[in-house]
């Protein structure tokens, strides 16, 4: 019995080394798969490779396009604020306004120039949201750089009035975010305007037509 395996072993080994070409197409068909798996491997990496890349690029996109939409939105805001504050409506109340400050009078045009700068202050200015989603509707600094003279003079000038008006039980929190913002701007700016400075402006407001 093991004389007939060796037998059989030896004829199997004589005629593999008499058949080269078979066994050069064994040896080929072995390398041919092996470089198949390797050449799918490789195309397998750079898909994946390729859709991350997407992916991160769509990422950017959208954040691209969120805050194109921010900013857009903070822009016509600001523009839509200045446009009020130069309608004809608003340049009459702060003629009146004006006027009656200069006078040591209150009105209710004065309270209606406070409630415009309270809004910007509480509404647009002042920070909403939660944790870390607040946010505010504009910048302070391009807000500042728009409106703080006509604030700073007009609550400078109302401050008794307004401070009288707080100490009423029921209005204790009015023109609350103005009062809060005015002292930061004025930190920013250098410094409160001086008496001089400020009734300069509001005769200026009286002229303006």
């Amino acid at each position: 019995m093991r004389r007939a395996i060796l037998t059989s072993r030896r004829a199997m080994n004589r005629e593999w080394l008499a058949d080269p070409p078979t066994r050069g197409r064994y040896v080929l068909r072995s390398c041919n798969k092996y470089n198949g798996a390797m050449c799918s491997l490789d195309s397998n990496t750079v898909a994946a490779y390729a859709a991350c890349v997407v992916a991160v690029m769509a990422l950017i996109a959208a954040a691209v396009a969120i805050w194109q939409a921010h900013f857009t939105t903070r822009v016509q805001a600001l523009l839509q604020l200045d446009s009020s504050w130069m309608s004809d409506a608003m340049r009459d109340a702060r003629r009146k306004a004006a006027s009656s400050l200069l006078k040591g009078e209150t009105s209710v045009d004065v309270e209606r120039v406070l409630d415009f700068f309270e809004t910007i202050a509480g509404l647009f200015l002042k920070p909403h949201g939660i944790l870390f989603f607040r946010s505010r509707v504009l910048y302070d600094h391009w807000t500042r750089h728009t409106f703080y003279w006509y604030a700073v003079c007009y609550w400078r000038k109302s401050l008794d009035h307004i401070n009288a008006v707080r100490q009423r039980p029921r209005e204790r929190g009015a023109w609350e975010n103005l009062c809060d913002l005015m002292p930061r701007w004025e930190a920013a700016e250098g410094g409160a305007p001086t008496a001089g400075d400020i009734d300069e402006f509001l005769i200026g407001e009286c002229a303006s037509r």
